[in-house]
């Protein structure tokens, strides 16, 4: 036993001696050499301390016993000796430290983090995950309260630290997190995603706690790649292209079934649907003429809108946007492609088109697409790129006005004191704001 073994030493005459004994097993054997250290008595410690024998174990044992002191009610009575803990794998330079395990959990020290204690399900946690040679390395702070008891986290290394901004705003260089709560139990975060959500405010604002770990998402259509993160409500996205975005669900106090982006997002297939990853958060819309008001966010798509429509967004750079107005029981609706294009062009809800009533439409297996608007309907085939009938229509109006005159060949044009607008079946006239159909024999050009 180690203890016996330091005894044993300790008794050894002259001290040169014991010293040289105790040198001879740091180089053959240096975990037993660990071991025993925290067992010997003062003064061959300071003998050890002078021949530079395991100096930064000396150290880290009375780090150690300090910190198992303040937290022995947690922790619990020793049940380990003092052993090398490995450095960090991912960790540039990164120095290996020492660990005493007790009943409930396990005191870390590294001449970097100094010593600070794990116990019950993040000490759990932190075994899983490769302990200090894992992601997630020394524990840099204690255990600390979360928002409110019992929920608790606690800072560590990481592979790298987070930016200045986050750190500053922490008060200590770290680059991961482990969270517990009772509600999700024990998750981290770190990396870009732990980032951004520290910047967002951490467990304390919209997003709640992590409640599973980071995972690779993608690619998505246009073949990005990169991490996901869900929380209590809402998601977190990564990739080099996009950065970090959040997702937001409905709010904490919000009915269970209230739409959100977030829902839309994930029914739609989240990174490898349509939408792919985001590449803005969730902001207010322009007011729309019939004075609707709501919030977008944009998206990647399925490919890039022109510079003239992405220019206008702020540096956001996508393909598609998903549109909610500010009613509780309404559900978003995403708009992308050349409807998409086409929306953006008429300025958007701030334009006449307004805000999307539905998602698009597939007719005829897909070849043909339309999509309602407040002000009206936009219909796209691929031969003839977007063409909108303007007016306010239902969604069974337009599924009426196809079936009588088919999709739109032409865009609307004045005539007389009104306008008209030619179609695969027939015409459409508006006339002092009364709206007629006239069909004929099938035609795609007048």
């Amino acid at each position: 036993m180690p203890r016996d073994l330091a005894t044993r030493l300790g008794c050894v005459k002259p001290r040169t001696v014991a010293v040289e004994i105790l040198a001879e097993l740091e180089e053959l054997d240096r975990g037993q050499a660990v071991a025993i250290a925290p067992y010997l008595n003062d003064e061959l410690v300071r003998a050890a301390r002078e021949r530079g024998l395991l100096v930064a174990a000396f150290e880290a044992s009375a780090a150690i016993h300090e910190c198992w002191k303040r937290h022995r009610t947690s922790l619990g009575d020793e049940t380990g000796v003092l052993e090398v803990a490995p450095a960090p794998k991912l960790r540039y330079l990164a120095e290996s430290g020492f660990r005493t395990t007790y009943e409930n959990g396990v005191v870390l020290w590294s001449p970097v983090t100094g010593a600070h204690a794990l116990w019950w399900g993040i000490a759990d946690y932190h075994r899983r995950q490769g302990g200090t040679a894992g992601r997630l390395g020394f524990p840099v702070t204690d255990e600390q309260s979360a928002v409110q008891p019992p929920a608790v986290l606690q800072r560590f290394q990481d592979k790298q630290d987070y930016g200045h901004a986050v750190t500053e705003a922490l008060g200590i260089r770290c680059g991961a997190t482990a969270y517990w709560s009772p509600e999700t139990g024990v998750h981290s975060t770190w990396g870009g995603i732990g980032e951004h959500y520290e910047l967002l405010g951490g467990p304390s604002q919209r997003l709640g706690f992590p409640i599973e770990d980071e995972e690779a998402a993608g690619p998505s259509p246009q073949g990005t790649t990169g991490w996901r993160q869900q929380f209590q409500r809402g998601v977190i996205l990564w990739s080099e292209e996009t950065r970090g975005v959040a997702v937001l669900a409905a709010p904490e106090d919000a009915p269970a079934s209230t739409p959100s982006i977030a829902a839309y997002y994930e029914k739609a297939g989240g990174v490898t649907g349509p939408l792919g990853f985001p590449v803005g958060p969730r902001h207010d819309a322009a007011m729309s003429p019939r004075a609707t008001r709501g919030t977008l966010q944009r998206f990647q798509g399925r490919w890039r809108y022109g510079v003239e429509i992405t220019d206008a967004w702020d540096g956001e750079i996508g393909g598609a946007t998903v549109y909610r107005v500010w009613r509780h029981d309404a559900e978003p609706h995403a708009v992308s492609g050349a409807i998409g294009q086409c929306h953006e062009r008429q300025g958007g809800t701030g334009g006449w088109l307004g805000f999307p009533l539905t998602d698009e439409i597939h007719v005829e297996l897909g070849r043909q697409v339309w999509q309602l608007f407040e002000g009206g309907a936009v219909f796209w085939t691929g031969p003839r790129d977007t063409i909108v009938v303007r007016g306010e229509f239902a969604p069974a109006q337009v599924d009426d006005l196809i079936a009588v005159l088919g999709f739109p060949t032409h865009a609307e044009e004045p005539f007389g004191r009104g306008s008209v607008q030619f179609f695969e079946l027939g015409v459409r006239t508006v006339l002092e704001g009364t709206a007629r159909c006239w069909v004929g024999p099938n035609r795609d050009t007048r």
